[in-house]
């Protein structure tokens, strides 16, 4: 009788849960996927730039002039 009782217990509390509860591994990773993805972004644009900054120091120079 207990293990009915067992098996019952762990009916109701799979039949309890969420789709979000089996989701929440997956959303992780998509997350994490997009921060990487952003990371990548901005160290390329600042590879970019970076290397005009030196020429744009004359420019802005002259502005305060």
């Amino acid at each position: 009788m207990e293990k009915l009782q067992d098996l019952s217990l762990w009916a109701a509390v799979r039949l309890a849960r969420t789709p979000a509860d089996e989701d929440r591994g997956q959303t992780l990773i998509e997350y994490g996927l997009m921060a990487a993805l952003l990371a990548i972004v901005a160290v390329s644009a600042l590879a970019l730039v970076g290397t005009k900054i030196p020429d744009l120091r004359p420019a802005a120079d002259n502005l305060h002039s």
